[in-house]
């Protein structure tokens, strides 16, 4: 008779305080909810332990362990590790044939990172606009489904320093995120940046990750749609006083899940508070001060990279409990 083995009891550690109200506050209606019953929110608490457990699930992940391995060749990481950058700072002085693997090279990158994430820029659709913006109904598609080619375009006529502008951008204004996430317009999207946004932050974020070996290397935050859901529940936890007053409408924007993406197209002030539209140093700066109040709170510094991927992996896929997040912020501050 087989032997039965049990799993390893993994002991994650959640919030259970909710202030006075502590039911009102925990328990949440959900959109697709029986009206007899209620969600119980627990979310996840930032802690050593807890970051410890999230990284060995990546690890054992085979969807993602192959993207995280930088000696890995299928990964956006070994590619990045074994691009020569200095090849596309001399683009301009390169023979034909030496920029063209100055091309390919980044292409590869991008569409590594493209798949690795999801980002959609391999089948970003530009079409032919008239003098307000707007799509052409009928236009020229000529252009459809090549943001992979647009974003290596931009890439190597813009960013030849590529390295430079990581290491020394101040990451204030119009920065290389923002710069490079406008590049390409998804117009699937009606002209919502984020997708674009959110491989742009990536990019930049693995680069640095990959190729610098200090402070840079932690410098840039990702952002995607997880981090964008989340992150509003640990402002509200983390941030003093003065800082959750300046960023109020960001924590209680209302966040519709279970709609269509077409939905939310017509309709974005349904769909939370829109980071792409402020600026990518306004959004990693809200990451910076979260992390500053997670040290206050229980002495551990976490950096950006960690800090993305608790929460990413943790919360990704579970729309009930991004809800809940964004209900139970929403039912704290209309009390």
């Amino acid at each position: 008779m087989a032997e039965q083995i049990e799993p390893y009891v993994i002991e994650i550690e959640r919030w259970d305080d909710f202030g006075d109200d502590e039911k009102a506050l925990r328990e949440v209606k959900l959109k697709d909810m029986p009206n007899n019953m209620t969600y119980k929110f627990e979310p996840l608490k930032i802690t050593p332990n807890n970051l410890k457990i999230i990284l060995t699930c990546i690890k054992i992940d085979s969807s993602y362990r192959v993207s995280f391995d930088e000696n890995n060749y299928k990964s956006s990481a070994y590619a990045i590790k074994h691009f020569d950058f200095d090849k596309l700072a001399r683009y301009k002085e390169l023979d034909d044939n030496s920029q063209r693997d100055v091309e390919e090279g980044i292409a590869n990158i991008c569409r590594l990172i493209d798949k690795e994430n999801a980002t959609h820029l391999s089948v970003s659709s530009m079409g032919e606009r008239d003098s307000d913006g707007k799509k052409i109904k009928n236009g020229d598609k000529s252009n459809n489904n090549k943001g992979v080619e647009i974003m290596t375009n931009y890439i190597v006529n813009n960013l030849q320093d590529l390295l430079d502008k990581l290491k020394n951008d101040e990451l204030s204004g119009e920065c290389i995120v923002d710069s490079m996430a406008r590049c390409v317009q998804d117009v699937n999207n009606n002209d919502n940046v984020l997708s674009k946004f959110s491989f742009a932050s990536k990019f930049c974020t693995y680069v640095a990750r990959y190729k610098f070996n200090d402070e840079n290397k932690d410098k840039f935050s990702i952002c995607d749609s997880v981090m964008c859901s989340i992150l509003p529940y640990y402002m509200d936890k983390y941030l003093d006083e003065e800082d959750k007053a300046n960023y109020k409408d960001c924590i209680v924007a209302k966040y519709d899940y279970k709609n269509s993406i077409s939905d939310r197209a017509k309709h974005p002030e349904n769909y939370g508070y829109d980071f792409s539209k402020c600026g990518y140093g306004w959004y990693r700066d809200i990451i910076g001060k979260v992390i500053d109040g997670i040290e206050r709170e229980i002495n551990f510094r976490i950096s950006r990279k960690d800090f993305d991927l608790i929460l990413w992996y943790y919360y990704k896929g579970d729309s009930d409990l991004l809800e809940a997040a964004n209900l139970y912020l929403v039912n704290k501050y209309n009390k």
